[in-house]
């Protein structure tokens, strides 16, 4: 008892403190996506939908940096018209990169990708956010991306 005690206590230790939250707004507007249709053709597992473009601090506001996403279909449902797409999104700015990722359920009855409020993880970073732990959320409409990252990042 006295060793898992000691031993719970060290690993406590040697975690690095974190600051305190803090948020990110990032703004886009989406282009079509670069689409790699593997077989069947048509919507398929294995289907990839690649993304990039300009990320802003507000809707019309500065430049906050660039964006690199892919969404991979890994279950289709023809008769409900629905995927989920495991999304994977490279955040990129100045003072380094922000990784996320997630499972995203898409209606293809809908005349173009809409999401309100989904909520994801930031995965890691690199530069200024390496060793960034914390959560996004995002909305899509009207062809607009809106994205709240919080997260912390180490004091250490």
């Amino acid at each position: 008892m006295r060793t898992t005690i000691v031993a719970l206590g060290f690993a406590l230790a040697t975690q690095p403190a974190l600051a305190d939250q803090q948020t990110l707004s990032a703004f886009s507007v989406l282009g079509d996506p670069e689409i790699v249709d593997v077989a069947p053709e048509g919507l398929s597992v294995g289907d990839m939908f690649a993304r990039r473009g300009v990320k802003l601090a507000s809707p019309d506001g500065p430049v906050l940096g660039e964006y690199y996403s892919q969404a991979t279909i890994v279950h289709f449902d023809p008769e409900a018209a629905t995927s989920v797409r495991s999304y994977f999104i490279e955040l990129v700015t100045e003072a380094g990169s922000i990784f996320m990722m997630d499972l995203i359920e898409v209606d293809h009855k809908a005349p173009e990708l809409q999401l309100d409020g989904h909520e994801g993880a930031v995965i890691g970073g690199t530069g200024a956010y390496s060793g960034i732990r914390g959560s996004y959320r995002m909305t899509i409409k009207d062809g607009v991306s809106q994205k709240e990252i919080s997260f912390t990042l180490p004091t250490n």
